[in-house]
Formats: structure tokens, C-alpha cells, sequence
């Protein structure tokens, strides 16, 4: 994403964006527990994994924390 601040206008160019109104805990909270269970369960040889896990925990975080 890219922000782009001025004097009198804020441009964010972002390739996905999703308003609050739109996410729903139960399902987000099932997508952080299935990361955290993977990143677990990984071997910490296969890194792709694990960093895929990582990322898709901190993205259902990122959306928890819009709800509360």
C-alpha cells in the first residue's frame, strides 16, 4: 500500500480494503486459530509455510483489533 499525504488531502492506494462494517469475528477468529496452529505445527525448515501461516495470523489480528 502507499500513502500519500498533502497539505489538505490524504491518497491511500491499497489493493484491497475492507470497512469494518464488513468483517466477521467468528470467522476471523477461526482463521487466527487455524494460523496459530499451523505455525505450530510447521517445521521450521519449510519456511514458505511458515511464513504464509505468519502472514495470515497477522492479517486476522489486524481485522480483530477493527472490531473491538
Amino acid at each position: 500500500a502507499t500513502l500519500n499525504v498533502k497539505k489538505d488531502k490524504v491518497v491511500i492506494l491499497c489493493d484491497t480494503f475492507e470497512h469494518q462494517s464488513e468483517l466477521d469475528k467468528e470467522r476471523i477468529t477461526l482463521r487466527k486459530n487455524i494460523a496459530e496452529k499451523k505455525i505450530k505445527e510447521i517445521k521450521k525448515s519449510d519456511l514458505l509455510d511458515l511464513a504464509q501461516a505468519e502472514r495470515s495470523l497477522k492479517k486476522a489480528l489486524n481485522r480483530l483489533s477493527l472490531i473491538k
